[in-house]
């Protein structure tokens, strides 16, 4: 999915959307970010940054991914020394708009909070 110009693309977005890389996108690659929206809703999750596939329509492009993976339930697994069973397993992910990237800023709580923070609604 192709957007035609950034103001017209919401921060959150469950299909991908495309961007030119630049090499600050580029470092955002795998690091951790806190999202905190409205209400003072923190999530924290990470970043992903993908190249477009080199001979598709949107090739020399990236797409910048904000996922966060959970474990649902009791942690009766947790002293068993056995694997996280997938059942309990969530996971949670969006791409983020090209406004909504240049909005990432350093986590003025620390880095054990999340490198990173994005703060929503943009405005």
């Amino acid at each position: 999915m192709t957007q035609n110009s950034p103001s017209d693309t919401p921060p959150l977005n469950e299909r991908v959307v495309w961007m030119t890389p630049t090499p600050e996108i580029q470092a955002l690659h795998d690091r951790s970010l806190v999202l905190e929206q409205e209400g003072d809703h923190k999530t924290p999750g990470f970043l992903r940054v993908s190249l477009a596939d080199p001979t598709g329509p949107e090739a020399g492009k990236c797409s910048v991914l904000f996922w966060q993976t959970w474990v649902e339930g009791g942690n009766t697994w947790a002293n068993a020394n056995e694997p996280i069973p997938t059942g309990q397993s969530r996971s949670w992910q969006r791409y983020l708009s090209p406004e909504a990237v240049k909005r990432i800023e350093k986590n003025p709580d620390g880095p054990q909070f999340g490198e990173l923070r994005l703060v929503l609604p943009l405005k």
